[in-house]
């Protein structure tokens, strides 16, 4: 008996009794949200929602690659870039004024000079040659 405790008290010195409870409530609260929210499946609806979800995500695959084929086909008519031919394309909703416009001047090299250019690969500006792709 421990000092000043009682008759018949227990002293839980490392706290496995409440361990044990805690954690048994909480396997019970598992098991309550499981069996919730799986509903009553049978093995044989989980493998039809298996081949349900692969046909989807089958058919979702084969309509994006038809949309990214109409793009570039559109994007070729166009006589814009395109990203499979290594083109750089820039946003068309252009901003007028602030921070962004400066940002997006920074990245349009068709305004470059040759000089700006050969400054910008490290070369210089006497044996740099701009493309006539700019």
């Amino acid at each position: 008996r421990a000092e000043s405790l009682g008759i018949g008290a227990e002293t839980d010195a490392f706290g496995d009794s409440g361990w044990q409870q805690t954690n048994a409530a909480f396997h019970g609260v598992l098991a309550n949200l499981k069996k919730e929210h799986s509903g009553n499946n049978s093995g044989s609806d989980d493998d039809d929602n298996k081949e349900a979800r692969k046909k989807r995500k089958k058919e979702e695959k084969k309509r994006k690659k038809k949309e990214e084929k109409r793009r570039a086909k559109a994007a070729a008519a166009d006589g814009g870039a395109s990203s499979t031919d290594g083109g750089i394309r820039l946003a068309q909703n252009k901003v007028q004024a602030g921070h962004a416009r400066k940002m997006r001047d920074a990245k349009d090299i068709k305004n470059k000079s040759a000089a700006d250019m050969a400054a910008i690969f490290g070369v210089k500006a006497d044996f740099y040659k701009q493309p006539k792709e700019w």
